[in-house]
C-alpha cells in the first residue's frame, strides 16, 4: 500500500500484486495517456484512454489527435532511420523529446 499526501486529506492507494493469472493480455489492454488538468495542479494528472475522454465530451481533444498522429509519424521516421543506419553497417543514436 502507498499513502498518497493529497493536500488537506490522505488518499490510500491499494496496489495489488499481480501474477499471470490476473495479467490482461496484450489485446485487452488499451493506450492510456497521462492528462494534465487545465486550472489544476500536477498532482490531480489522471490516466486516460481515448475512449472515456470522449465520452466525457472533454475540450482538447484536437490536441490529443494531433499528439497521436505526431507520435506515429515519428514512430515511423525512427524505424526507417534505424533500417537506413543498419543497412549501412552504422550505428545511430537517437534521442526524441515530445512536447
Amino acid at each position: 500500500m502507498l499513502w498518497a499526501d493529497t493536500g488537506s486529506k490522505t488518499a490510500l492507494v491499494n496496489e495489488a500484486e499481480s501474477d499471470a493469472t490476473d495479467s490482461p493480455s496484450a489485446q485487452d489492454t488499451e493506450t492510456q495517456y497521462l492528462i494534465k488538468w487545465k486550472h489544476w495542479s500536477h498532482i490531480h494528472n489522471t490516466w486516460e484512454s481515448v475512449t472515456s475522454l470522449r465520452e466525457q465530451n472533454v475540450n482538447g481533444m484536437k490536441k490529443l489527435d494531433n499528439y497521436r498522429k505526431r507520435n506515429s509519424e515519428l514512430q515511423l521516421w525512427y524505424v526507417a532511420v534505424i533500417r537506413t543506419g543498419q543497412s549501412a553497417g552504422q550505428s545511430v543514436s537517437l534521442t526524441l523529446m515530445i512536447v
